[in-house]
């Protein structure tokens, strides 16, 4: 009888990478307006800039790095620090971060279990997930409110996402002629 794998990864990784996104993001909020509203700087009496500029915080640039395939749909990054950016903004990022992680804490979780059967759906997964490991790449390196480091985690994650998604078209049922 097959073990079934207790989702240990599937429940921890998103629970961590949400808190840490959201510490990275209250982080970038406070360099945001300490780089827009200095000491002498102009502000409204709520503590909010009257202008603002396209500068991303480092803290929002690491919040993005850990969760470039989610980061990627909430592009440009640097409004995500604006007061004007609306609470479901924030809500549908970490949404997103929460499936991503589980995701990934799912295959950690399940990698050691017992092959999966060749399907046809199998190969149009493969195929989907390859494609948007592409568009990972395509919208990551032309982003220019970004870092360099920023752009190589992108390559990172498009490489790491083709390469799992290869492994779906390698083991479906379309690669075996079937």
């Amino acid at each position: 009888m097959a073990r079934m794998a207790r989702p240990r990864f599937a429940m921890l990784l998103p629970s961590i990478s949400v808190i840490i996104t959201c510490g990275l993001w209250l982080w970038a909020r406070a360099q945001y307006l300490g780089f827009v509203c200095p000491p002498d700087g102009i502000c409204t009496p709520d503590g909010w800039p009257v202008r603002w500029t396209d500068y991303t915080p480092i803290a929002l640039e690491l919040a993005g790095m850990l969760n470039v395939p989610a980061a990627t749909f909430g592009y440009p990054l640097y409004h995500l620090v604006h007061e004007e950016t609306s609470k479901w903004e924030l809500i549908a990022l970490l949404f997103g971060v929460a499936v991503q992680w589980s995701y990934i804490g799912w295959i950690l979780d399940t990698r050691d279990g017992e092959p999966r059967p060749q399907r046809v759906s199998r190969g149009v997964a493969g195929a989907m997930g390859l494609m948007f490991g592409v568009f990972i790449l395509l919208a990551t390196i032309p982003m220019y409110h970004v870092g360099l480091v920023y752009k190589a985690v992108g390559l990172v994650w498009s490489f790491l996402i083709c390469r799992h998604f290869l492994f779906f078209l390698r083991n479906s049922s379309v690669a075996h002629g079937r």
